[in-house]
């Protein structure tokens, strides 16, 4: 008689499983995805030539980027400090597709890639368009059983192929399969999607934006977002951090990659 309610207590506080599954995919996409697009962008440009890159590429950015996104590259308090870490998911899109060279997939930047096309382009383009198909259940912050198994295999897959043809190792293997078993408590898988929901709703803002719009907003809001987007940033990372240190599996810790 004594279990019933310990067990029933237990059962409440333990978030449900599409509200876990929503909360892995997330960090998938937020860690180990944008972690695997810089390593990308470091292999097509040398750490130390980004800078001058950029610069060079400056005319060209400028035309798709918004404000936010130019005041983070081309502010002068970036132009000697600005790292591949420094960029959000959405941005390293842009600098991938725009100045790395990597040659397009089969049915061309920005559109979905073709079955079987393991090309870089086309696992570029996975990503991004997973990311926008998870953000759709940010209203209810929840994902079936079956939608989760069919974006995990398809994120893993992708992780996985460009770890292969790139970088080499199975440090990102590790880290996915982590992901996938670790213990995820309620208030940080809360926080945790309120946070991805934030800042999946700014990237999508800009990529709604029609291309001549972009970049015609007032600066004090440009810098107000910039440093929102910073914020979010950093809040992401210690609660990662707080969750890896909780689980103590220095082998396969999620922040080994």
């Amino acid at each position: 008689m004594s279990g019933g309610p310990a067990g029933s207590t237990s059962l409440y506080f333990m978030p449900q499983i599409s509200t876990e599954n929503y909360s892995r995919l997330c960090q998938l996409i937020m860690k180990i995805c944008s972690d695997l697009l810089r390593d990308i962008l470091s292999r097509y440009i040398k750490p130390a030539e980004l800078r001058s890159e950029l610069d060079k590429n400056k005319c060209k950015l400028e035309k798709i980027m918004n404000q936010q996104q130019k005041q983070l590259i081309y502010s002068v308090a970036c132009k000697t400090s600005l790292a591949a870490k420094d960029l959000d998911i959405s941005l390293l899109y842009i600098l991938l597709r725009n100045i790395c060279n990597i040659p397009s997939h089969k049915n061309g930047w920005g559109k979905q890639p073709m079955k079987g096309d393991n090309s870089i382009s086309a696992c570029i383009e996975r990503i991004r368009f997973q990311r926008n198909l998870i953000s759709a259940h940010s209203t209810n912050g929840d994902v079936d059983e079956a939608k989760f198994h069919n974006y995990w295999d398809e994120l893993s897959g992708t992780v996985l192929e460009i770890e292969k043809q790139l970088i080499g190792g199975e440090s990102y293997e590790r880290a996915v399969k982590s992901l996938l078993t670790c213990d995820l408590s309620p208030s940080r898988t809360a926080t945790y999607q309120a946070e991805f929901k934030r800042l999946h709703e700014r990237m999508e803002k800009w990529e709604r934006t029609p291309r001549r719009k972009r970049g015609k907003k007032r600066k004090h809001h440009s810098s107000s977002n910039r440093n929102e987007m910073e914020g979010i940033e950093k809040r992401l990372k210690c609660l990662e951090d707080e969750q890896n240190r909780k689980k103590s599996k220095p082998n396969d810790n999620v922040q080994n990659i």
